[in-house]
């Protein structure tokens, strides 16, 4: 990825498989109500949201996030690939009671990996519905999402700075704002180009 101007445009794509509450997510950020039945994604929608942020020199920029919710169907496989070409920010994503879907990630990432360099660019591993561990202590720890995080950093070599685990609950809000705000920080501390600052 390279260096970008003060007010942006940034290709978000969102990875995993289905169910694991990619839409729910994008609807919760862009404000919408969260709705509990099942909303499948044919192959892909696009929100926007315009944000303006502070960089450490309290200068600002306007972001567009131009977010890509893609479809989590292997059905898809081929249109996946296509719409991840030119996204500059990936978002994976499991489901914290979907043992398989936190399997899966390995595969998200190599397909990824056939598109794009995630060794530079934002890339946020996402474990999803957090709320539903208090109910059932069987489900996926944050343990096993940073032994997650850590397999893929060694094996893929990701850049520490860009690489992020974030647990979220689309149902609830929680930390879905701060997805969006670290993308933001990482774009700002490494990719702002100097002369805009």
């Amino acid at each position: 990825m390279g260096t970008v101007s003060g007010n942006f445009t940034l290709k978000v794509a969102i990875l995993g498989d289905p169910y694991v509450g990619k839409t729910s997510l994008v609807h919760k950020y862009m404000g919408k109500e969260f709705s509990k039945r099942y909303q499948k994604t044919f192959g892909s929608d696009i929100s926007f949201k315009h944000v303006e942020v502070k960089d450490k020199d309290n200068n600002a920029h306007k972001i567009t996030f131009s977010i890509w919710d893609i479809a989590g169907e292997a059905s898809f496989d081929q249109l996946t690939k296509q719409y991840l070409i030119g996204s500059q920010v990936v978002i994976l994503m499991y489901d914290v009671e979907n043992y398989q879907s936190y399997k899966n990630i390995s595969k998200w990432f190599e397909t990824a990996s056939q598109k794009l360099d995630l060794t530079s660019m934002p890339v946020i591993l996402v474990c999803n519905k957090v709320d539903l561990r208090a109910q059932n202590r069987d489900y996926l720890r944050t343990e096993d999402g940073t032994i997650l995080f850590t397999t893929l950093t060694e094996k893929y070599k990701m850049n520490k700075e860009y690489f992020v685990f974030i647990e979220t609950s689309a149902l609830e809000g929680t930390n879905i704002n701060d997805i969006f705000d670290k993308v933001s920080e990482i774009i700002l501390n490494n990719f702002i180009a100097l002369s805009s600052l």
